[in-house]
């Protein structure tokens, strides 16, 4: 499912998410019988325009619980944050972003079989913030707003 949502040059959203479901037989590699699960994942930006020159954007992921022939994922999640700040007539642009805002993203795991039951967590030691600039040389390319399209009807 895909939603998008546009309020002028104002505020953008824009969502998206897919359901799907899942089952394993490991059997035949020793495991036991067959498991499954519904697992989900989705994704949203949200961009405000908050001048004709600073824009700032939120965005997110998240995915639930998956299986594995030995275990289970544990579901994740990240917000990152944003800002951009035009300047010389949208030619220099300084940039700020911050990923993994609320120091949330980590990749969990839990092994469960008859050898071994263990339960696995990777994360970083912290967010990361970019501070960066871009500059832009020549000319901006501009659209007509009066765009007719022509068709080839031979």
């Amino acid at each position: 499912m895909i939603c998008s949502a546009d309020i002028k040059n104002l505020l953008t959203v824009n969502f998206n998410t897919d359901v799907f479901y899942n089952q394993i037989d490991a059997s035949n590699l020793g495991y036991g019988n067959k498991k499954s699960i519904i697992s989900w994942s989705g994704s949203g930006t949200l961009n405000l325009n908050i001048t004709k020159t600073l824009m700032f954007q939120l965005n997110s992921n998240y995915l639930s619980a998956r299986l594995t022939p030995q275990g289970e994922f544990h579901p994740r999640y990240v917000i990152n944050i944003g800002a951009r700040q035009e300047f010389l007539e949208g030619r220099l642009s300084l940039l700020l972003t911050v990923s993994d805002l609320f120091n949330s993203l980590k990749r969990e795991i839990d092994i469960n079989t008859s050898q071994l039951i263990e339960n696995s967590v990777a994360a970083r030691d912290s967010r990361i913030f970019y501070l960066g600039f871009s500059y832009n040389f020549g000319t901006k390319s501009r659209k007509p707003k009066d765009i007719n399209l022509k068709y080839d009807e031979n």
